[in-house]
This record gives structure tokens, sequence and C-alpha cells, in this order.
């Protein structure tokens, strides 16, 4: 019981894990979302695949 005691109070009357706060959980989610931003961004601005541009400059009704 005095050990749960000593270690909360060494950090600052919180026993909570460094590893777990809340600002580490924020930048990981701001950092997640950043990730998947960027992924979103490059698929939007990739070129189309060779088989689907083929497929793409066809014309949709046959004449």
């Amino acid at each position: 019981m005095a050990r749960g005691i000593a270690r909360a109070s060494s950090f600052g009357g919180r026993a909570t894990t460094p590893w777990c706060s809340c600002r580490h959980v924020t930048v990981d989610v701001c950092l997640g979302k950043l990730v998947a931003a960027l992924l979103v961004l490059r698929s939007l601005t990739a070129p189309a695949p060779r088989f689907l541009r083929a497929h793409l400059s066809q014309p949709l009704v046959p004449s």
C-alpha cells in the first residue's frame, strides 16, 4: 500500500503511466489523422492505373 502511494506522489500526485497521458493520446490521434489525410491526398492525385485508363478512354455509349 505504501508503495502505491509513493509511486503516485512521484508522478506529481497522479497515478498514471507516463506513456498513456492525455497529451500523448492527443498527439497520437493527430498523427494518425495526418497520415490518413496524406494517404487520401496521395490517392486523389495519383494517376489512374493502366487498365482503368484504357477502360475509361472508351466511349460509354457505343455508336
